[in-house]
């Protein structure tokens, strides 16, 4: 959600809360929790959505990397 903020010195007043946007294809609730989270800069969104029909199909394979931090050292 979004709203306008109107600040007069310590007087603050905000304005009617607006959806920012409306992801398409979001998973729903589970346990009242949302699964969404922001940049630690603010500047993007992570959604979890449904694929789509044409989507190629999920990884079967994955890889883990373990005490991937002592790679930076080298």
């Amino acid at each position: 959600m979004s709203a306008e903020v109107k600040v007069s010195g310590t007087a603050f007043q905000p304005g009617v809360p607006r959806p920012l946007f409306r992801p398409g294809g979001l998973f729903p609730q589970v346990n009242g929790d949302m699964y969404w989270d922001a940049s630690a800069d603010g500047e993007k969104f992570i959604f979890a959505v449904s694929p789509s029909a044409n989507a190629p199909a999920p990884p079967t394979r994955y890889t883990v990397v373990l005490n991937w931090t002592s790679l930076l050292k080298k």
